[in-house]
């Protein structure tokens, strides 16, 4: 076998090794509103609950047009709540080097006008 297959293959099988295994993309689950407002952070088995519904709760739940008690039924009271502002902390972030919050921004009418993940 000649150097250059041997390290093609040898390329192919640790990328699958990492991608299979480490898996850098983390968890990924459908959102579930019971459980998005009972994660606890203090334990270590709900560190990335969140995490692992933001991408479903972004493409198919939090909508633009949604008042701030919809999105308290679906998400339940913010951890942090600035003027026309909600934020729903995510947990340690995906990155593992910070936090992440769910940043949702309300007009003068309390209507959902945009939101964002934001990744320490």
């Amino acid at each position: 076998m000649s150097n250059k297959l041997f390290y093609s293959i040898s390329f192919v099988l640790v990328f699958l090794f990492w991608f299979l295994l480490i898996n850098p993309f983390g968890n990924k689950t459908d959102f579930d509103s019971e459980a998005w407002q009972n994660a606890d952070f203090t334990s270590s088995d709900n560190l990335m609950t969140r995490w692992e519904m933001i991408d479903d709760l972004l493409d198919n739940h939090l909508k633009k047009g949604l008042t701030q008690a919809e999105v308290i039924q679906l998400l339940g009271k913010p951890e942090i709540k600035p003027q026309g502002v909600f934020h729903y902390i995510l947990g340690h972030s995906k990155n593992d080097k910070g936090t992440g919050a769910l940043i949702l921004e309300f007009n003068e009418s309390g209507i959902l006008a945009d939101f964002y993940v934001w990744d320490s």
